[in-house]
């Protein structure tokens, strides 16, 4: 299995679709910083499934997805897509290529999609499973990881073994069998406490039918004492009844006549009642008329007070009315004062603002004078000023005049200085003799032109010879060494040449037996037995092991000679003699017998022969071609002498040329030294009178006129100011003086709206006054009315009264009736009741009878009620030490015993989960163990052999870390590098961390490999010496999985069979710019 091509559409800086092609070897990635490289570690790392932003190098989902560029828009879709070749079908899917392609869009979730069917990650998680890219962190080193590895934490390196050991899944379902194990316990005390309940509840049901048995006998015989009870007490009763009958009906005859005399006088009060009642409805009339009329009074009452209330309110109004008209008038008069006070005072500030008037006019005026004088002045100074300024331009352009001829000057003086200094060497040299040196050149070139034409003939006949020399050399390699299969003699005996007729006995299989041969499948067999002496050098023949250098018995009977002739004379004259299978000749051919021959197809000796002649002639014209070039390296140098002795004439002839332009140019210097040196000295004579002009005016009247008029001027300006300051003041107070105008106007429109309010509210008083005057009126109508009505209630009153008595005496005499017949009712009643009671106790004992099922049994009087009551009470408090009593119970019986059975059941299948859940986590512990000691072992050893390989000495190992109780808790990586002592991981060097921790990473590698690894910059730190040793490391992994390496180093892109190059198109847009297969 291996990745054949990754694609990248829209993934950080890649934005257009973007494939590389990979081999099953190393493919390197180059490329400046910041180009995007790394990158495609993202995308590859996002196409295995990793979720975990910072591993991505990303704050959200969204920095995945291209963010667009100065010229290119944002994206809202990325995708990253791998094929993978399966056709060694190591991946569960059984097509040959893999197509996995994970996108994410911008705002939503990620989606995979395989073999262009949508999937999801745990779908793409089960087909890597199986090839260690799921799990295995180390199958992809990040940029700066390399050394993170190596100072990593021992329970960090620890937990990185695990994951190589497989040991992760294992403590996985470790947990999960503990989970497991909690919850079958859980379960097993669960089913415990339900076995327990079901147990209690059986053996209680057991003996509760053991009672409920008991009972039933004992209930028998309590039924037959009491239906003999019953049966006693039943003649009693029935005796007592018939008594009491004879009784009720004497009775009954008296109540009859007191019944007609309570009839006649509770008619009479019936009358009465009725007559008193017609009363009592028109008390109560009257009595509703009086107190609706009080009611209305109350009401007129309540309106009284709220006309009261309002008119105070009014009057109060009325004061606070007046209160505010005094205030207004009190402002206003204090308003009519301030306006006052203001007019005085404006009339003092415009007396003020005449004066300051006055005193500016005044100044003015003298200002006009003292200004038109310094003006005067001014105009004669700025006359003398301009022939300063012209005097002054002139003398300006003189010190110009003079700066510059001073700087030429002294130019002038350095450069003859300088002219001095060059001519001074240049004196003493002679001209050389150039047309000779020429001539010698000439000759020279010639004889090297020649010497070059020979070389180059030579050279094509060199290349001719060489190619004949190659095509005869394919011809011989390809007849002389053959390819035998193994078993076959040439194999055994390691021929390494052959001669035409040879090769079939070569290819024959050894075999020991006859028997042997059968099972072969060949044309020629050796059969492998021991031979006698059969040696047949004494016959002038040359045996073929001889000729080839092989003692071989399967060789016997072959012969060799030079020539087809001799072979056949031989053949002749010894073929009865000595046994001959074949002969084998120098010049191409195989005599089998003296009657036939075998020619070669192949290369024949004249072919060798010229073969060796070519490669004489060829080393013959290499040693002429170096001969001639040995010539033509002395010609050259004699050429580079006289070029270089020309050179050094027209050098010297042309300084010479220069000394004489410089003589002439130093001469020249000389004159101009003297003429700028006399023109300097006028100059500076002119400047002089130029500056004595200057001197001559008199400034001091000119300046006391300024001190003066700037004077006056900051009076006049002071004065300005004051003015403003009165003018100002003036201002303010008329426009005071205004505001308060307004505010007086606004006054008296207060003062009318507060008399109109005035005028309104004792409108408005004199209503309610009135309104007051109406509503007592009403209450005097009302309270008068209300009398005429408590009168009339009063005589109905004394009416009623008189009824009352009356119906008093009648209710005397109908309660003394209702007495007596009460009394005798009572008697009645009291004999019915007996009679009732003793009716209801035969018919509750005939009930109970029925309702326990009893019989009422014949009795007689020799019976004792007291006797049987006695046995019955007995049997009663047995039967009541029986209860409580479970009926149910003996139908319970039975269920209950198989729900027992059923529950021991489950409690014995949880019991043995539980055991066998302890047996299985107890053989994961020991697995994980196991397997931790072997990958650890393991590691150890390909982690020190891969250190001595590239360090060549020292010592390295891996430690283990063990916890109070003997456990594992961590691993640490121990060295000691050449030639020095061991040292902590953290002070070795940045390439030596990297070394040690390559060595650990390939070491992991070796233990448990990935089809594929990624390696993002990882020999970063390394110098050249030790990049070539991790391009050992490269080469040697390469051979066993598919590497991905993003380098910087040279010696590391040489090793890659695949070169790809990333640049920066523009900012952030990466592209492939390069591509090279090796």
């Amino acid at each position: 299995m291996h990745i054949e091509s990754i694609e990248i559409f829209g993934f950080k800086t890649f934005v257009n679709n973007t494939k590389f092609i990979l081999g099953r070897g190393l493919t390197c990635i180059v490329g400046p910083n910041g180009s995007g490289k790394s990158n495609i570690v993202d995308a590859i790392r996002f196409l295995f499934g990793e979720n975990r932003l910072s591993l991505l190098r990303a704050s959200e989902s969204s920095d995945l997805i291209f963010a667009g560029s100065v010229s290119k828009e944002p994206m809202n879709v990325a995708s990253v897509k791998i094929i993978i070749n399966n056709e060694d079908k190591l991946l569960p899917l059984k097509t040959p290529r893999i197509i996995i392609e994970r996108r994410i869009i911008r705002g939503k979730e990620t989606k995979y999609i395989v073999n262009g069917n949508d999937s999801s990650l745990q779908s793409v998680q089960e087909i890597f499973k199986s090839s260690n890219i799921f799990g295995l962190t180390h199958a992809i080193v990040g940029q700066g990881r390399i050394e993170e590895i190596l100072l990593a934490k021992p329970e960090e390196k620890k937990s990185m073994i695990d994951r190589v050991a497989g040991i992760t899944d294992l403590r996985k379902r470790k947990e999960e069998a503990k989970k497991k194990l909690e919850e079958t316990e859980d379960n097993l005390a669960k089913a415990s406490v339900v076995l327990s309940s079901v147990k209690n509840e059986y053996d209680r049901v057991l003996r509760e039918a053991k009672k409920v048995h008991i009972y039933y006998s004992l209930m028998s015989d309590l039924k037959s004492l009491e239906e003999k009870l019953y049966g006693l007490k039943l003649f009693k009763l029935r005796r007592e009844l018939s008594s009491l009958k004879i009784g009720l009906n004497e009775k009954k005859k008296e109540e009859t006549g007191i019944q007609e005399k309570l009839l006649e006088v509770k008619g009479q009060y019936e009358k009465l009642s009725s007559e008193l009642e017609a009363k009592l409805d028109v008390f109560e009339t009257y009595n509703k008329k009086r107190e609706d009329l009080t009611i209305k009074k109350n009401k007129i009452l309540n309106d009284i007070d709220s006309i009261k209330n309002l008119i105070e309110i009014k009057e109060n109004e009325l004061t606070e009315q007046n209160l505010r008209k005094e205030r207004l008038l009190k402002t206003k008069s204090y308003i009519y004062s301030d306006i006052e006070n203001n007019k005085k005072n404006l009339e003092k500030l415009k007396e003020e603002l005449l004066q300051v008037e006055n005193e500016e006019n005044i100044l003015k005026s003298q200002f006009t004078i003292k200004k038109n004088q310094r003006d005067a002045l001014e105009e004669e100074y700025n006359r003398f000023n301009e022939e300063i300024e012209q005097r002054e331009s002139e003398r300006i352009q003189i010190e110009r005049k003079i700066s510059a001829f001073e700087k030429e000057l002294e130019i002038i003086k350095r450069r003859s200085f300088e002219l001095e200094q060059k001519i001074a060497p240049l004196k003493n040299l002679i001209p050389a003799d150039i047309s000779k040196i020429n001539l010698e050149l000439e000759e020279v070139n010639k004889v090297i032109e020649e010497k070059k034409k020979v070389i180059v003939d030579k050279e094509k006949e060199i290349a001719v010879l060489e190619f004949r020399i190659k095509t005869l050399k394919n011809i011989l390699d390809s007849a002389t060494i053959p390819s035998f299969k193994n078993g076959t003699l040439g194999q055994i005996l390691g021929i390494n040449k052959n001669l035409f007729g040879l090769k079939d006995y070569f290819e024959g299989v050894v075999v020991e037996s006859v028997e042997d041969i059968r099972k072969e499948n060949a044309k020629r067999f050796f059969i492998d037995v021991p031979l006698g002496d059969l040696s047949d050098a004494q016959w002038g023949l040359k045996p073929i092991g001889e000729v080839i250098g092989i003692d071989s018995k399967f060789l016997l009977g072959i012969y060799y000679t030079e020539t087809l002739e001799e072979a056949i004379e031989k053949f002749k004259a010894l073929y009865k003699k000595i046994f001959i299978r074949k002969i084998v000749t120098g010049d191409g051919y195989v005599v089998l017998s003296p009657f036939e021959v075998e020619k070669s197809s192949g290369i024949n000796i004249e072919e060798e022969h010229q073969y060796n002649a070519l490669l004489t002639e060829l080393q013959s014209l290499k040693v002429i071609v170096q001969n001639e070039k040995n010539d033509l390296n002395i010609l050259d140098n004699r050429r580079r002498n006289l070029l270089n002795e020309l050179n050094l004439a027209k050098d010297t002839e042309r300084k010479i040329l220069e000394r004489e332009k410089l003589e002439d140019e130093l001469k020249n210097n000389k004159i101009e030294i003297e003429k700028f040196e006399k023109l300097l000295t006028d100059l500076k004579n002119e400047r002089a009178e130029k500056l004595k002009f200057k001197a001559s005016f008199d400034f001091s009247k000119l300046s006391s006129l300024r001190s003066e008029t700037d004077k006056l001027k900051d009076e006049i300006s002071k004065l300005s100011i004051k003015k403003r300051e009165i003018e100002l003041k003036i201002q303010n107070l008329e426009n005071e003086n205004n505001d308060l105008s307004k505010r007086i106007e606004s006054i008296d429109r207060d003062l009318i709206e507060i008399d109109k309010r005035y005028e309104k509210i004792l409108k408005e008083i004199e209503e309610k006054k009135n309104a007051l005057n109406n509503e007592i009126a009403l209450l005097n109508e009302s309270e008068l009315e209300l009398l005429s009505v408590s009168k009339e209630i009063e005589k109905i009153k004394d009416e009623l009264n008189l009824k009352k008595v009356e119906e008093g005496n009648l209710r005397v005499m109908l309660e003394k009736l209702n007495d007596e017949k009460e009394s005798i009712h009572g008697v009645i009643e009291k004999i019915e009741l007996n009679i009732a009671r003793i009716e209801v106790g035969i018919g509750s004992i005939i009930n109970e009878l029925e309702e326990k099922g009893l019989k009422e049994a014949p009795v007689s009087n020799e019976l004792s009620e007291e006797s049987l009551k006695k046995e019955i009470e007995r049997l009663k408090s047995e039967i009541e030490n029986l209860k409580p009593l479970d009926f149910t119970s003996v139908d319970k019986e039975g269920e209950l015993k198989a729900n027992y059975e059923e529950k021991k059941v489950v409690f014995d299948d949880i019991a043995n989960a539980k055991k066998e859940l302890e047996k299985y986590i107890n053989e994961l512990e020991h697995t994980i163990k196991e397997k931790f000691e072997e990958t650890f072992n393991a590691l150890n050893k390909h982690f020190e052999r891969i250190f001595l390989e590239i360090f060549g000495e020292g010592e390295a190992k891996i430690e283990k870390i063990l916890d109070e109780f003997s456990e594992v808790k961590g691993v640490e990586i121990s060295v000691r590098l050449p030639f020095k002592k061991k040292q902590p991981l953290s002070v070795l060097s940045g390439g030596e961390k990297s070394l040690v921790a390559l060595a650990f990473l390939f070491a992991i590698f070796e233990v448990n490999p990935s089809p594929f690894y990624v390696l993002d910059e990882v020999d970063a730190a390394l110098d050249d010496e030790n990049v070539y040793k991790f391009g050992k490391l490269l080469e040697s992994m390469s051979k066993k999985s598919q590497l991905i390496v993003i380098t910087h180093n040279k010696q590391t892109m040489e090793k890659a069979d695949i070169l790809y190059g990333i640049t920066m198109e523009e900012a952030g847009v990466s592209k492939v710019v390069s591509l090279k297969f090796a």
